[in-house]
């Protein structure tokens, strides 16, 4: 699937990697995508944060109305 930048996805984290802080890993939750990178690979940001997440298309679903995800 590709995505638009605006778009709003959920970003799914599912390996938690062994020695590092859970707050500096990537969050799981809402982010809008600011850059398309690659074909399937985008750069996503919260907008609060200056941490920006760059990750594969496989990580991503895409949002609807009321924030639930396809």
């Amino acid at each position: 699937m590709q995505y638009a930048v605006g778009d709003r996805v959920w970003l799914y984290n599912p390996r938690k990697k062994r020695g590092l802080a859970l707050k500096l890993q990537y969050r799981e939750g809402l982010y809008p995508i600011l850059q398309r990178l690659l074909p399937v690979t985008y750069k996503l940001g919260d907008g609060t944060s200056r941490r920006l997440c760059i990750v594969h298309v496989d990580h991503l679903w895409a949002a609807v109305e009321g924030g639930y995800f396809t």
